[in-house]
């Protein structure tokens, strides 16, 4: 049978923790590759004793933001499975070149989770508890695309219940980049409107090469990353380093009803 997620070295249908470490629950991470999720990333394995599966969308679009997006996510997993600990990760891809409109990221990361989880729960008998995405103080979110990304999910799940979004209670941008070894920070990728990059000569063979990316400088999470810049030596308060997981719904609880907004 053809799963989308292959099964992990397990004992019994569940795969065996590392030494030390017994597994709370099984969490889904979607990684697009920015700082907010790869903070929740980062939390997740330093700070949870969870399986952690991580999941990254290829969203195609007329901007090319895909691709150091796709650069970006797979820097940050190989970084963070061998500085932190070993998870599962898995790719799609939604190609929207041909469309003016390409919706919302939140509500096809929500779809994307409902496949995952139950193509997980096919290949390995076990339901996934929650599916996290990243989120800030700064970061505003209508509380209906909150239930909609959900719902999403839901309604996605063919097989096995629908994982709860969850959160790690959100702090500032800055405390997040502050959290993340310089290292990885320095892996992540924010901009929505990148320019590409000309050809450039290779020094030792003469060949010529794609270039890469450069940030417009321009856009909403390009103007964001803008007003922060990392602690050459960050110094976090008790609080800052143990935040707690919350459902979605106390986070709107929390926030009012127009939106999930933070102020510290």
């Amino acid at each position: 049978m053809t799963v989308w997620i292959k099964p992990s070295p397990t004992t019994g249908s569940r795969r065996k923790p590392p030494a030390g470490l017994q597994f709370h629950m099984i969490s889904l991470l979607l990684l697009s590759g920015g700082i907010d999720s790869t903070y929740t990333l980062a939390k997740l394995l330093n700070d949870t004793d969870d399986e952690v599966l991580v999941h990254h969308i290829h969203l195609v679009t007329n901007s090319g933001r895909h691709e150091p997006e796709a650069e970006a996510c797979k820097n940050i997993v190989e970084f963070c499975q061998s500085h932190y600990r070993p998870f599962s990760y898995t790719q799609s891809a939604i190609d929207r070149r041909r469309f003016v409109s390409h919706g919302y990221d939140l509500l096809s990361a929500g779809f994307e989770a409902g496949v995952v989880s139950s193509s997980y729960f096919l290949a390995t008998s076990n339901i996934v508890d929650r599916w996290f995405v990243g989120l800030a103080t700064d970061d505003p979110v209508p509380r209906f695309r909150m239930k909609h990304a959900q719902d999403c999910c839901e309604y996605n799940c063919q097989e096995g219940n629908a994982p709860m979004l969850t959160l790690f209670q959100p702090v500032s941008l800055q405390t997040q980049i502050d959290y993340m070894p310089a290292k990885l920070y320095n892996m992540t990728w924010s901009c929505r409107s990148p320019e590409k990059q000309g050809e450039k000569q290779s020094d030792k063979q003469g060949e010529k090469q794609e270039g890469g990316f450069a940030t417009c400088g321009a856009c909403a999470p390009c103007v964001r990353r803008a007003s922060t810049r990392r602690s050459k030596k960050p110094r976090l308060s008790k609080a800052e380093l143990e935040v707690g997981v919350v459902p979605w719904t106390r986070i709107l609880r929390q926030a009012g009803p127009h939106a999930v907004h933070y102020k510290d």
